[in-house]
């Protein structure tokens, strides 16, 4: 058995000679620095694919490996510890400069809080959930002291109960001295004073509005400096009260500094969506003196047409998208194809989507299909993408994807497709289409797609 791993060793002396990953079973006597091999390796719970991803690492990132055993690595990463794979791990020489281990005290030291207010974490890292904030001059119990990226953390223990992490930059053992006794001050009235953040460049992140406007002062009726988009980052600094509303003062990518409400602000990053900053003209089929379809229950197309418009216009504008709607109303005129075309091209949009809902004289017809033509482009993609994601969504049948000379494609300049959502000439079809549940899954299709599409 020695003999057969030697044999191994020297035949892949170049990636792991010397690498304690290279025989299965075995534990790691000390801990060994180890890179990552994959452009995203899964930390897992317990060793094995099938186990709970509790975190990643980016290929290049050195770690540090504690044990292996049956090709899985333990190690640690933010204060706890998780497997991977070891196939995806190379041996490093270990660097001029380590981390500095734990130094766990071996008797609890009373520390003070020296900021106006300092968040203690899960774990030693400014990125790690805030579990609580303790007041300046406020003690904790002091534990024991970990060094991340060149920075000093401490486990604490607050007069609360509650253990985490906080920044060693923030607390002395010198007891703060008491002040003199004096009258309580009367409470200032509204704006309230401003709460400078305990920990400078925090970041976050904008959600729940498509573009958030950072103004001169805290108010909605000051002047607008600049707009920030949602999910883009920005740097806060402080908070302030004015009439029940929480505004922060914030730095913007761009080094614009102004005021921005805090309902539009997040320290977790929303999801990014590809379609963020694209242009896309949706067109809700017929409208005016021109009902479309209509079905056995008196629904008219035009009418869920638009309805279903709308919803995919919400969608892709809280992503960031510029929508163009060629009508907003089933009361005016009616729209000429060559009009709606006419938009698209005004607008130099990115992708031109026709919404439509079908009709045959079979009234067991059923399902959904898009099409696209190959005139000024093979838009065969953007149609899958649509279809794939409207099925996923409704469950309805898939009738698929197919070419057709429909005006709005066939002289579209710009990637174009038209839906067909379901029939409106199946009784039973046509109850489902006309609910708002039903719209809201095939706008969340056509809306899904498209950012498959972009992406």
């Amino acid at each position: 058995m020695i003999k057969k791993i030697t044999t191994i060793l020297a035949a892949t002396a170049l990636t792991a000679s010397l690498f304690i990953f290279s025989v299965p079973g075995t534990q790691a006597s000390a801990s060994t620095q180890a890179k990552v091999n994959a452009s995203i390796l899964n930390i897992r719970e317990k060793p094995g694919t099938t186990s709970k991803v509790l975190g990643t690492f980016k290929k290049g990132q050195v770690i540090t490996a504690i044990q292996q055993q049956n090709g899985w690595t333990r190690v640690s990463f933010s204060g706890k510890n998780g497997w991977v794979s070891s196939k995806y791990l190379l041996p490093v020489k270990a660097a001029a400069k380590t981390p500095a281990k734990p130094a766990t005290v071996t008797k609890p030291a009373t520390y003070y809080v020296t900021a106006i207010a300092l968040n203690i974490r899960k774990a030693p890292g400014t990125s790690s959930t805030v579990l609580t904030t303790v007041k300046k001059g406020e003690a904790v119990t002091f534990y024991e002291k970990k060094v991340i990226s060149g920075k000093s953390w401490g486990r604490v223990k607050t007069a609360s109960g509650k253990m985490g992490w906080a920044s060693l930059s923030y607390l002395t053992s010198k007891a703060p001295a008491k002040p003199a006794s004096k009258p309580a001050p009367k409470p200032k009235p509204e704006p309230e004073p401003s709460t400078p953040t305990a920990e400078p460049d925090v970041k976050y992140y904008v959600t729940g509005a498509s573009a958030l406007n950072i103004r001169k002062e805290p108010s909605t009726s000051s002047s607008v400096v600049t707009a920030v988009k949602k999910g883009e980052a920005v740097t806060f600094f402080e908070k302030k009260v004015v009439s029940g509303k929480s505004w922060a003062r914030v730095k913007t990518a761009s080094g614009k500094t102004g005021w921005a409400s805090m309902s539009y602000l997040s320290t977790k990053r929303p999801p990014a969506y590809s379609v963020s900053g694209k242009t896309i003209v949706i067109d809700p089929g017929h409208g005016g003196s021109d009902p479309g379809a209509i079905g056995k229950g008196k629904t008219q197309e035009k009418t869920i047409n638009l309805q279903t418009a709308n919803e995919l216009k919400l969608l892709l504008q809280n992503a960031g998208a510029k929508v163009i709607m060629t009508r907003t109303s089933n009361t005016s005129r009616k729209l000429e194809l060559s009009e709606r075309v006419a938009i698209s091209h005004k607008y130099k949009a990115d992708v031109f989507i026709s919404i439509h809902y079908n009709s045959a004289s079979d009234d067991g017809a059923t399902g959904i299909d898009t099409f696209y033509d190959k005139t000024y482009g093979n838009e065969a993609e953007l149609a899958k993408s649509i279809q794939t994601e409207l099925i996923k969504q409704t469950g309805m049948r898939d009738r698929g994807v197919k070419t057709a000379g429909f005006y709005v494609v066939k002289y579209n300049k710009v990637p174009s497709v038209l839906v067909e959502l379901g029939f409106i000439s199946n009784p039973n079809e046509e109850k489902l289409i006309a609910t708002k549940a039903y719209q809201q899954k095939a706008a969340r299709g056509i809306f899904n797609g498209l950012n498959k599409y972009f992406d």
